[in-house]
């Protein structure tokens, strides 16, 4: 099947998601709450890296693994590295996809579907649905605590893959340190790796299948290392410090009510259907290639179990241990991402049963259109025209855009890009950072800037109230406090 348009289109698409992201990462800086802190880490200089690390895990967090990643910062990170890092997660996160894709087409025989269309079909989509980017990409206590682990999963599951395919040492002594890895990065992953080891070996015995004694290793290394993650200290401290945990009728609801918010805000993203549609061909083929014998009702069960315990479990687990104030974005972002993997297997499973392999648009001009559709609706979709601002005076970018509003992830970046809002937002930075560097009081009271978007979450920055000492202590001057002048009484 010719798929030159599709293969060209998702080129196209992809680049128009990852520029603008790339481009704003070099106007991006540490903000205040969880940046500046994991820069500076002033209070605890008299620690050793060990000592520090069981500090954590007694009386802050049981993340072992990504608190070791993060205690790193001070030692590499600065301006300029700071900058780079959105970079790195999309790069790694496009080649880790690739990889796994790659991995799943091997291991069914087939060499003949271009792996990199569903690789940027995924990264397109899962941009666009992404319901806190800055989150998930321009702060490095959210990026590396659950960024990093999507792409550790990636690689996890390729390795599986692999080693399903053919035993060999050297994959799965690497297959055990993610194992470790991923249940030490976040309790999210520690209950997506284990349900996913309990489902794949629960189908192995349901369909009288020999389960590798690899497969039990991994499974109790990793059951173990969840253990280590999940009874930590500070685990428990942190449970009793949020209000209305351990209520079992309100993590009920609430797991259902967020459950049903989610998959409606998930389902009816119009990027995901339309790019669904015009993926089919790509879909029939991928479909085409797996195994008939595999699609039985007990896989199909399976499946479906492992779908629901994904998005169920972890729901459950957290409002009854953090009560509901507990659903930040990034978390509802890592379930998105396993809802996409969810849908997608769906979506192959039904062509697979009703054998619907050679759907195409015969059109090539109606084809096209409906790719130049797609990328129109994720650069302006839903759009909205501000009538309560005057007209422009003058040819400022500031001035000709202040009037619209995009609202979605790839929209809004490049129109954070266009309007000046992220060049200003550095050009304060930059500005900041000399006035620190020369300030003389205890207080430092500065002027707020026009924040932008896409880089920028007030809820981090500590200026608007509390005042950031942090910033300071990075340029070796201990000032007590710069603090925003409006929010200060």
């Amino acid at each position: 099947m010719n798929l030159k348009i599709e293969n060209r289109a998702l080129v196209l698409l992809f680049f128009l998601v990852l520029c603008p992201l790339i481009l704003l990462s070099f106007y991006t800086y540490p903000v205040g709450v969880h940046d500046w802190d994991w820069l500076v880490f002033f209070e605890y200089e008299e620690l050793s890296f060990i000592q520090f690390q069981t500090l954590m895990y007694e009386k802050y967090t049981g993340r072992f693994a990504s608190t070791l990643l993060l205690s790193t910062s001070p030692y590499w990170i600065n301006l300029f590295t700071y900058k780079l890092i959105p970079i790195i997660l999309l790069l790694s996160m496009t080649a880790s996809l690739y990889i796994l894709f790659r991995q799943l087409f091997r291991y069914f025989n087939n060499t003949g579907i271009n792996t990199w269309v569903p690789t940027l079909a995924f990264i397109v989509i899962l941009i666009q649905g992404l319901s806190g980017i800055y989150e998930f990409l321009y702060i490095i206590s959210s990026s590396f605590t659950y960024t990093v682990a999507f792409i550790l999963l990636n690689f996890w599951l390729a390795l599986f893959i692999v080693l399903h395919q053919r035993f060999s040492i050297f994959p799965f002594f690497t297959l055990l340190l993610i194992t470790i890895a991923l249940n030490g990065w976040n309790e999210l992953y520690l209950l997506f790796i284990n349900l996913m080891l309990v489902h794949f070996i629960g189908w192995k015995i349901w369909n009288k299948k020999k389960v590798p004694a690899w497969i039990w290793i991994t499974l109790i290394i990793s059951l173990l290392s969840g253990l280590t993650e999940a009874l930590a200290p500070a685990n428990f401290i942190r449970i009793n410090a949020y209000p209305g945990s351990g209520d079992i009728l309100k993590t009920l609801f609430l797991t259902v009510a967020a459950l049903g918010s989610n998959l409606i805000s998930w389902i009816a993203n119009t990027t995901l259907g339309l790019m669904t549609i015009a993926l089919l061909p790509v879909l029939g083929q991928i479909a085409k290639i797996i195994p008939q014998k595999t699609l039985n009702r007990k896989s199909i069960l399976t499946f479906i179990s492992l779908s629901l315990s994904w998005q169920i479990v972890p729901l459950l687990l957290l409002f009854y241990s953090c009560g509901p104030n507990s659903m930040p974005e990034r978390v509802v972002d890592t379930l998105y991402i396993l809802f996409l993997s969810s849908f997608f297997g769906g979506v192959l499973i039904f062509i697979k049963k009703y054998k619907l392999f050679d759907f195409k648009i015969k059109n090539s001009l109606l084809k096209t259109g409906l790719w130049v559709f797609i990328g129109t609706i994720i650069l302006f979709n839903p759009i909205k025209i501000k009538r309560d601002i005057p007209p422009p005076t003058s040819l400022q970018p500031k001035e000709l855009f202040q009037f619209l509003d995009v609202r979605n992830n790839t929209g809004t970046a490049w129109l954070t890009l266009l309007d000046g809002s992220a060049k200003e937002y550095a050009t304060f930075n930059q500005n900041l950072f000399e006035e620190i560097k020369n300030c003389t009081s205890d207080t430092l009271w500065v002027e707020p800037p026009a924040f932008p978007k896409i880089i920028y979450e007030p809820i981090f920055d500590r200026k608007h109230k509390a005042g950031n000492n942090r910033i300071s202590i990075y340029f070796e001057n201990k000032i007590d406090r710069i603090i925003y002048k409006k929010e200060t009484k």
